[in-house]
């Protein structure tokens, strides 16, 4: 081209650039229109050399130079701003003709004014202009990324969908894009290899090469591979690719059939609705209908959701392609005969639908598939495969199934581990959780049901995705394992958590709402939950799904009972009796509701109606104790109320009636030993009035034998004795005056006994009704020594010291030789600081004690003395115990000394092996004592002594003596220094330890603190090893990690305390404190802090923490406020230790002085004053007083 070609074309460009310029000229649409390839200037324009993008400002021309060699960019602009300018034309309008009379509304308005803008609009043209472009740019293959983007969104693949069979469980991947050509996917990821959509396709063209095998399509799909290695191609992440192309229809349908795959149907319906709703814009925007890809959507949702909102899109997509669920089952059967997975599972649906249309045809087809499977070989394949993978859930599962049905014969046991074991693998093992489930609740095992119905619930999305949604989430997203709610139902009903019942069988019935099972257990939920409204209609739903199921019925009535509605009560659980005539739950039923309505009728004042519901309940009871025995205790009960209830009325008006229904009872029950003397029943003749004493008698009888049929139930067993109680009081009640005296008189006899031990029982609980009990006695024997002094006990326990005095004195005047009032004398002067004469009253008490014992072993017979002789050698050992205890072990080894000699005399006269065994438990105990007082000699012998006398047998009480004897004769050993001996009785103590671990653990922790000792490298790492090898093995045994711990301390080794103490740190507070209730732990890593360069901050961080989980605990108080007093920080310590004050004894109290008189300068010589008082013995005190009184001297 010449120079001044050049020039033209520049200057051209020039005033079209000008002309794009709104300030100068407004027609810059007509401006842009000049760079399409039908504008007259084309030709020329299109002369111009490319622009060279990597300089733009070099040319003044390359924004014309860009659109020439870019048209894409420039219709998309005349897109955009026709789309503006009629928007503005059409608002203008709008505002212009809105205002005049008699126009149109506002709505048909616009519509008018827009039809009347789009008829005459270029924007069609131009539209169909940029898809003739992008299709010219996908077709030669430009590298324009944008374009092929565009071209991808508009394509409506009428394969779109074509792979999917209606089922559940199985998709064709690649089948969707078929519509997209490979061909043009292969060249769009070499084009873009590194474009996010290109890293999609490749990923899920490897995901569909993996996860289903497609054989055929490797070769074509071995360009998506080639340019990464294979390790790469299962990095890439379809999801976190997704979430940069949210708004993209090719990566929303891809992601959506991903997760449909993986079964995972939530997250499929969220993708396939955000799908939905980009279908709509586009639409909106393009007026161009995406039908296939729509329906491509709509068949994701109709294999996720479930069956009532799945048949909408079923519907919908079979009204685009009309044939029928039979010809598509049919279709798909036909095309994969040979493949196990798919094309059987299909004959079977197929066949399903076929039953539902034809029977006979589906039976047929049913018969086709079952003879495709060899259970013959079925069992030897589930074999193999676990073989090959041991792992594999889904084999462990068929294997069950095979055990369970198939095999021969059935064998339920190895079907359950097979089941445990798939379920352990996999909590997406549906099949083998719902067998397991059920194997369980057969066995009543409802916790094991709960767990794994639970971890099922969890496997498809937690208890959350079922209960805690909101109303819409918990509507769309229904549970696929209906039956796991059901099961969890089940369980919280038995529990009586009847909320969590009622919420569980809500959330299964959302997937089955004809499941008449769910409604059953969710009215039977409510009504037992108070909410009968609510239970009648879940039960009548029931009903109506099955109307012969007499359990349905049965809840009915009872709600109906309930409700006060008796009359059809009455009528549905007669509608049971006519079908089931014996039915004992039932007869029961029926007969109470009798009764309500009888004492209905009575308070309304329908007496006459009311007795013959009596009658009608007497009758009921009758049948039902003649054909259910095992129900005759509560029978009677029903039976004797309604006698009881009857004789309140004083004339019947059906004497015979009544008399027949009195006669009966008393020819069945059998009065017993109760009942002597006071009536006997007996039969009525025809011609004696029935009155309401008879009926009275018979119902008396009637309570008293139902204490006799049921006198295995305690339960029931203070039930039937009030109601005899009751029945007996009405029964005196009516008898003569003189009558009513000596049966009170008999009464009382022995009433205030049991008045007494009532008090006794609610003495600590319930002040109030022990109070009125022992009051009760003294009503009926205001001499009653024991009741004035129980009243008095309950008094001072209560601290009421006056109304205790005057009770101990009563007592005491009433029997001045009863001990315990002037025990209770003793008490109150204690109580009001009279030690001395506490102590006399006590003295006087002993010594009345003494000669009580006295005339006792006097008075009785010579059995009587030998017993109490036999106990003399028990308290001597008991008493060396308590010297043991209180730190006087020569004392102890006296008393116990004196046991042994008793102990060896009586096993002389008689060699009974109770004694023996107390002898060796005597020896045990006196060698511990020994080797405290360091009488290592004298412990060995009575060690020795006690193995030697030891039987051979396995017992536990002897094997802990064994144990005891042998570790305690090392340890005697080891402080003589006979190591060799030592060693011996420690490895011997671990023998007959075997496989006891606390009785091993004590002795493996004392065999390393005496390694320690020798204080020689090799036994000290000995000893670590020892306790480091328990310590794996026995992980809470606290006494080894305390022990490990502190052999970390001594050598400063934090390895080996961090080891010790890892494992129990771990642990939940709550269980740690259970495992450690002296806090040792604490108390270690407080000492280990401080040993380690005095490192205070972290001690006291430590027990800081230590008391924030344990606010309670004072211990932990005083020693954070010894570490703060150490620290110099006397105001925090002091503030830690107000707290400490209110709550604390005296014993405490003595412990929190001295700190206090640290912390609390101006107080100090008072405090320490004070807890020198309380305990002088104490040198911490002293020294605490010394260094208050240096303190303030300087």
């Amino acid at each position: 081209m010449s120079r001044r070609g050049v020039d033209d074309i520049t200057r051209i460009s020039l005033v079209i650039r000008s002309a794009t310029l709104p300030s100068i000229s407004g027609n810059v649409i007509q401006a842009l229109f000049l760079h399409l390839p039908d504008s007259y200037l084309y030709p020329i324009l299109s002369s111009l050399p490319p622009p060279d993008a990597t300089n733009p400002t070099s040319a003044t021309i390359f924004p014309t130079q860009s659109a020439i060699y870019n048209s894409l960019t420039v219709y998309e602009e005349l897109i955009s701003l026709t789309e503006r300018e009629e928007e503005m034309f059409i608002k203008s309008e709008f505002d212009k003709q809105r205002t005049h009379l008699g126009g149109p509304k506002p709505e048909q308005l616009r519509k008018d004014i827009g039809i009347e803008v789009w008829h005459s609009s270029k924007k069609h043209q131009l539209g169909l202009q940029l898809d003739e472009m992008v299709h010219g740019i996908v077709t030669i293959g430009i590298p324009d990324e944008f374009a092929w983007c565009m071209w991808f969104e508009g394509r409506d693949s009428d394969t779109v969908g074509t792979g999917y069979a209606i089922n559940l469980t199985m998709i064709t991947e690649l089948g969707t894009l078929e519509g997209l050509s490979l061909a043009y996917l292969k060249q769009f990821i070499e084009l873009f290899p590194t474009s996010t959509l290109a890293r999609m396709l490749t990923g899920y063209f490897a995901y569909s090469k993996v996860a289903h095998g497609h054989e055929g399509l490797t070769e074509e799909l071995t360009f998506a591979f080639t340019n990464h290695a294979s390790e790469d191609i299962f990095d890439i992440s379809l999801q976190d690719a997704f979430s940069v192309l949210l708004d993209s229809l090719l990566a929303n349908i891809i992601t959506a059939r991903v997760h449909s795959q993986e079964l995972e149907y939530t997250d499929a319906i969220k993708v396939a609705e955000s799908g939905l709703e980009l279908i709509r814009r586009y639409e909106s925007n393009t007026a161009r209908e995406l039908r296939e890809v729509r329906k491509a959507f709509h068949i994701i949702l109709a294999i996720s959701f479930h069956h009532p909102r799945a048949l909408y899109f079923l519907n919908d997509v079979l009204k685009q392609d009309p044939t029928n669920g039979y010809v598509l089952c049919a279709q798909v059967a036909n095309q994969l005969p040979d493949d196990m997975d798919k094309g059987v599972e299909t004959k079977e649906e197929s066949a399903w639908c076929l039953s539902r249309m034809h029977a006979d045809v589906g039976v047929d087809s049913l018969k086709d598939v079952f003879e495709t499977r060899v259970r013959e070989e079925a069992f030897k394949y589930f074999i193999t495969s676990l073989k090959h993978n041991r792992e594999y859930a889904r084999a462990y599962t068929s294997l069950g199934v095979y055990y369970s049905e198939h095999a021969s014969p059935p064998d339920p046991t190895r079907a359950s581990r097979c089941f445990q074991k798939a379920f352990e693998l996999d909590a997406r093992e549906v099949e083998a959780a719902r067998r397991l489930a059920e194997g369980f609740a057969d066995e009543r095992g409802w916790d094991l049901v709960e767990v794994v119905a639970r971890r099922t619930i969890d496997g498809e999305g937690g208890m959350g995705a079922g209960m805690e949604g909101d109303g819409a989430t918990s509507g769309k997203y229904l549970p696929t394992n209906a039956w796991a709610w059901k099961a969890l139902g089940v369980v919280e009903l038995v529990k009586r958590n009847y909320a969590e019942s009622i919420k569980a069988f809500q959330v299964a019935l959302r997937a089955d709402v004809d499941d008449q099972l769910s409604w059953l257990r969710l009215g039977e939920a409510y009504s037992k939950a108070g909410r009968h409204v609510a239970a009648l209609g879940a039960l009548s739903r029931a009903h109506k799904f099955q109307l012969d199921d007499w359990m349905c019925t049965d809840f009915i009535g009872g709600v109906q009972r309930q409700t006060g509605r008796l009359a059809e009560a009455l009528a549905s659980f007669q509608s049971i009796l006519d079908v089931r005539p014996t039915e004992a739950g039932v007869l029961l039923s029926v007969a109470q509701t009798h009764l309500d309505l009888a004492r209905h009728e009575r308070l309304a004042g329908f007496v006459a109606r009311a007795e013959q519901s009596f009658i009608s309940c007497v009758d009921v009871m009758l049948v039902a104790i003649r054909e259910s025995p095992g129900y005759r205790g509560v029978a009677w009960k029903i039976a004797a109320d309604a006698l009881f209830e009857l004789s309140v009325i004083t004339v019947f008006a059906d004497e015979n009636n009544v008399r027949a229904a009195v006669t009966v009872v008393s020819e069945r029950d059998q009065s017993s030993a109760r009942l002597a003397g006071l009536f006997k029943s007996t039969a009525l003749s025809p011609d004696d009035p029935v009155t309401g004493l008879n009926v009275l008698e018979a119902a008396a009888g009637a309570y008293d034998y139902r204490i006799t049929v049921g006198s295995s139930d305690e339960a029931a067993l203070p039930s039937s004795l009030y109601d005899l109680a009751v029945a007996l009081r009405e029964w005196i009640l009516k008898q003569p005056s003189g009558t009513t005296r000596q049966a009170l008189e008999a009464a009382n006899s022995i009433s205030s006994s049991v008045e007494v031990a009532l008090g006794d029982l609610h003495f600590s609980q319930k002040p109030k009704l022990s109070q009125h009990a022992y009051i009760k006695a003294i009503e009926v024997d205001n001499k009653n020594v024991v009741a004035w002094t129980k009243i008095g006990l309950l008094y001072l326990y209560h601290n009421d010291i006056d109304l205790t005095a005057q009770a101990f004195t009563k007592a005491q005047t009433l029997d001045p030789d009863y001990t315990l009032a002037w025990i209770g004398q003793a008490l109150i002067a204690t109580a009001n600081g009279h030690e001395i004469d506490a102590r006399i009253l006590l003295e006087h008490a002993v010594s009345m004690t003494a000669d009580v014992i006295a005339f006792y072993l006097l008075s009785s017979s010579s059995d009587d003395i030998s017993s109490a002789a036999r106990l003399m050698p028990c308290g001597f050992h008991v008493f060396g115990l308590i010297c043991e205890h209180l730190g006087n072990l020569e004392r102890g080894v006296e008393y116990i000394n004196r046991a042994i000699t008793l102990l060896e005399a009586a096993y002389e006269e008689k060699e009974d092996p109770i004694v023996e065994r107390q002898f060796v438990i005597a020896h045990t105990n006196i060698a511990r004592l020994r080797l405290g007082l360091q009488d290592y000699e004298g412990s060995l012998v009575s060690f020795e002594n006690a193995l030697g006398l030891l039987p051979e047998d396995a017992e536990r009480e002897s094997q802990i003596l064994r144990v005891r004897a042998q570790y305690g004769s090392g340890l005697a050993s080891f402080k003589m220094g006979d190591l060799q001996a030592a060693m011996m009785a420690f490895r011997a103590a671990l023998e007959s330890a075997a496989d006891d671990r606390v009785l091993r653990g004590q002795v493996t922790v004392l065999l390393a603190q005496t390694m320690w000792a020798i204080r020689t490298p090799e036994f000290r790492e000995s000893a670590k090893g020892l306790l480091l090898d328990w310590s794996e093995r026995n992980h809470h045994l606290l006494m080894a990690i305390n022990t490990l711990a502190g052999m970390g301390i001594l050598t400063e080794d934090d390895g080996l305390v961090d080891a010790a103490l890892s494992e129990i740190l771990s642990l939940p507070v709550e269980q740690r404190h259970e495992l450690d209730p002296r806090r040792d732990v604490t108390y270690l890593l407080v000492q280990h802090y401080l040993g380690l360069q005095g490192d205070y901050d972290r001690a006291i961080k430590i027990a800081q923490k230590a008391l924030h989980f344990e606010p309670s605990n004072l211990q932990m108080r005083r020693e954070v406020a010894s570490l703060l007093l150490k620290q110099g920080e006397r105001d925090a310590a002091s503030a830690i230790l107000a707290s400490v004050a209110p709550k604390q004894n005296i014993a405490e109290e003595k412990t929190t002085l001295a700190l206090s008189a640290l912390a609390q300068p101006i107080q100090s010589q008072r405090s320490a004053q004070k807890a020198i008082m309380l305990e002088p013995g104490q040198l911490r005190s002293w020294q605490t007083l010394a260094y208050v009184r240096a303190q303030e001297t300087l």
